[in-house]
Parts: structure tokens; sequence; C-alpha cells
């Protein structure tokens, strides 16, 4: 019972008799190894001298609340694309297995190389990086001076305004 009550809460007092506090951290942690806030409780009242506070209740299931929703896990694949077009296209290849996370951006559990020969095999051309992000070898070039960027010439025609599509007009535009 002791070593349970110490993965839930966290010793408040140590006088004549021990007080402890339950702890949020402590009690999402017994969640994410397996545990239930039914369970939690259940131990609560069982091991209680008084009725559990209706309180303590909330606070242990609005723990379980906060925890939840979250799910890790592993993609095989990232897939980048210099323009949302370009990923358009990757898209509709339904052998890839891609799921769209950002504007230019898909990840898929395939792996590099599955990916690369589904991509290929419809026509795509894509660039292989199976090394990962790394340092860039040349210098970046300057940012540009935005006080610069806004003065317009009449010699030189001003350049279009681009709206980039975001994920749901792009989906929108696949489903067509």
């Amino acid at each position: 019972m002791r070593a349970r009550l110490d993965r839930i809460a966290v010793i408040e007092s140590s006088g004549g008799a021990l007080s402890y506090r339950l702890d949020a951290s402590r009690i999402g942690q017994e969640l994410a190894s397996g545990d239930s806030a039914s369970a939690i409780c259940a131990f609560l009242e069982r091991h209680s001298t008084v009725a559990v506070a209706p309180a303590v209740i909330r606070f242990v299931h609005d723990a379980e609340r906060r925890r939840s929703g979250l799910t890790v896990t592993a993609a095989a694949t990232v897939i980048t694309a210099d323009g949302t077009l370009g990923l358009a296209d990757a898209l509709k290849v339904k052998a890839a297995r891609l799921t769209l996370i950002a504007p230019t951006v898909a990840i898929s559990d395939l792996p590099p190389a599955k990916m690369l020969a589904a991509l290929r095999a419809k026509g795509l051309a894509p660039r292989a990086d199976l090394a990962g992000p790394s340092a860039p070898t040349r210098p970046l070039p300057p940012i540009p001076d935005v006080r610069l960027a806004r003065v317009e010439t009449a010699s030189k025609p001003s350049l279009p305004f681009v709206v980039h599509p975001d994920t749901a007009q792009l989906m929108a535009r696949l489903n067509r």
C-alpha cells in the first residue's frame, strides 16, 4: 500500500503521522504505466478510513483527462515539398500511404526505399535524403532587409502576392 501511495502522492508532513498530498504529475505517470483513474480511486477508497471527497475523485479523473489524447507513434518516412502542389501529387499516390501533417509535409509508415519506389512508379521524381537533415554545406544567403523589400520603383513591376493554401484547402483540392 505504501509503495503505491508513494507513486501517486508526495509526503506533505512526516511529523507524528504521515500526511500525503496527491500529485497530478505522479498520477499521470501512474496512468501512463497502464493504471486507470477508476483503479486509483478504488485504491484510495479501499484504504481510506473516511469517505474519499468528491473533489479528490474529480482531481484523479481530471489528471486522466489531461493526460489523454496524446499518442506517440513512429513515422518511418517524412516527405517534404517545396510547394503545396508538389505534395498534392504525392498525396494522390495511394501506395505511398501518406498523411498530410502540414501544407508541405507528410508522413508515411513505409520505409524510405518503398516510399521512393511508390512515388517513382506513379511518375514522380522525388529526391532521396536518407541521411536526414544536416547542417548546410554552404553558408545560407543573407536575410533581406524588410524595409528594402517594400520599396517599389516605377521601372520594375511589383511581384504578385502569393497565398499558400492551408491543409483543409489542400485536402479539398485533392478530393476533387
